[in-house]
């Protein structure tokens, strides 16, 4: 969707959201600030790859049967 986006700076995801996709944000080199909602259940492969400006990434809530970020 926003894979190689490379003016994208801010991302905050709807409260409807439920998966992020893999590959999603891929190379958005400018992204620096992320906000995933509670809703949100699944984070795809590689979804943020390659986002070498990333310095903030809050998730609101508490993610139940997360065991892994990669």
């Amino acid at each position: 969707m926003f894979n190689g986006c490379t003016k994208l700076t801010s991302v905050t995801l709807s409260p409807n959201a439920k998966t992020v996709s893999a590959n999603m944000f891929k190379g958005c080199t400018a992204l620096t600030t992320v906000t995933i909602p509670d809703g949100v259940e699944t984070i795809g492969d590689n979804a943020f790859a390659k986002c070498t400006s990333s310095t903030t990434v809050t998730f609101e809530g508490t993610p139940e049967g997360a065991t892994e970020v990669a």
